[in-house]
């Protein structure tokens, strides 16, 4: 009786799998790309505009403060701290060009004799023959 069952098993598992083969699974790979962003190039002929995106403050005397603009693509881009009408002299305050995107930032140290106070950053940027100037309020603070 065992050979009859073992017999049986066997040529079921021959019908079986000769029935069925395996076949060859095709994996459809897709690879997913971010969109590229295109900056924008604005019209010679368009006024430009400048937004304050953000700045460090409040801060100490002798910490460091940052800012960064939003403006016109390659616009050329200047930047004015000053304390007690006392304009700051700081080597992170040269002029800059604004990237493809319209953004320029600055970093700089806050005079070590700063009084504390709200005092004016300026930035005045130029693209062709527009220009535009933002203000913001660093407030200097006690340390």
């Amino acid at each position: 009786m065992l050979v009859i069952l073992a017999g049986g098993a066997m040529a079921y598992v021959y019908v079986t799998g000769r029935h069925q083969t395996a076949q060859p699974v095709q994996v459809k790979q897709s690879v997913i790309r971010p969109p590229v962003t295109k900056p924008h190039v604005p019209s010679p002929e368009s006024p430009i505009g400048a937004a304050v995106e953000s700045l460090i403050s409040p801060v100490s005397p002798g910490s460091n403060s940052s800012i960064t603009v939003h403006t016109a693509p390659h616009a050329k881009c200047a930047i004015s701290v000053k304390y007690n009408q006392v304009v700051s002299t700081d080597s992170g305050l040269s002029p800059k060009l604004a990237d493809d995107y319209g953004q320029v930032s600055w970093t700089w140290t806050v005079d070590s004799s700063a009084p504390t106070g709200k005092w004016p950053v300026v930035v005045n940027c130029q693209y062709l023959t527009h220009s535009t100037v933002v203000q913001s309020d660093l407030e200097v603070v006690k340390a």
